[in-house]
């Protein structure tokens, strides 16, 4: 998340700037539930042509960036099973939602482990 928000604050004006930060949870057949987390600015956008590379390792569009932090947002969401997805429109802002899968909810009587 402070990837993306430090994304986010780089990318909008000083005076006008307005990130938002929002989550939901989506309840699907049976237990399956995810989450949405979204983060969204008023920057300066990405460009269409660019947005398809914005996860490569050492991909940047910044002067002093190391192009490693989307990369590592990519791939800790899809550790926990999830998504991220970038919508953005240059000039207008930028919008990642990552959808990550719920745990299961814990059943009513604890589980024992087997003892050796």
């Amino acid at each position: 998340m402070l990837n993306l928000l430090r994304n986010a604050v780089d990318a909008t004006p000083e005076r006008d700037g307005n990130i938002q930060m929002g989550t939901r949870v989506q309840t699907g057949a049976g237990d399956a539930s995810v989450v949405e987390i979204s983060v969204e600015d008023n920057g300066c956008g990405i460009a269409a042509e660019l947005v398809d590379r914005i996860y490569e390792p050492f991909f940047t569009t910044k002067r002093d960036g190391t192009g490693l932090g989307l990369a590592l947002v990519q791939r800790a969401v899809e550790e926990h099973r999830g998504s991220i997805r970038c919508e953005s429109l240059p000039g207008k802002g930028t919008v990642f939602r990552l959808v990550i899968p719920c745990a299961p909810p814990a059943s009513a009587a604890p589980r024992s482990l087997p003892m050796d």
